[in-house]
């Protein structure tokens, strides 16, 4: 059996400016032929659109931005919310409600030789979440900053 792969690249050569992405928008179409050469059946694989920020994202989505991180399912999930703890450096908790991330909180690893998070590092986490931690949300000592919220934190 022979398969075909075609793309929406060719979209590319026909305008300048790239449509703009729709929902559910089939990105491959696979056409797999018999031995006489003729289609056998035509499937679409629809693509999930990539986050650019964790606020709002859906599970799939949060785990494909921190594909790179270590994650696993947190003990304070409840039957509404969804608690998964992903850790890099730092540990994020993050908590999806209805498949969105509503709220995460980010913790430092002192065990992990950390002495608090850079305000380097919380103004990339900020960027990656998709919003600032109030005032309010952030701990500190004198070491710096040792954890911070964004979002819902506080209903799970």
């Amino acid at each position: 059996m022979q398969t075909v792969i075609l793309t929406t690249a060719v979209m590319l050569l026909v305008s300048c400016t790239p449509p703009a992405p729709r929902a559910a928008e089939p990105t491959i179409i696979v056409v797999p032929f018999g031995s006489d050469r003729t289609p056998t059946a035509i499937a679409t694989a629809v693509a999930v659109a990539p986050a650019r920020m964790m606020l709002g994202a859906s599970k799939a989505q949060v785990d494909e931005l921190l594909a790179d991180w270590a994650s696993r399912p947190d003990r304070t999930s409840t039957s509404t919310t969804d608690v998964y703890r992903y850790t890099r450096g730092v540990t994020m908790i993050v908590a999806f409600r209805n498949d969105q991330a509503i709220g995460v909180y980010v913790i430092d690893n002192p065990g992990a030789g950390v002495t608090g998070i850079a305000p380097a590092l919380v103004a990339e986490l900020s960027t990656l979440i998709g919003a600032e931690p109030d005032a309010a949300d952030v701990i500190s000592d004198e070491y710096g900053i040792r954890e911070f919220g964004v979002g819902d934190v506080t209903s799970w």
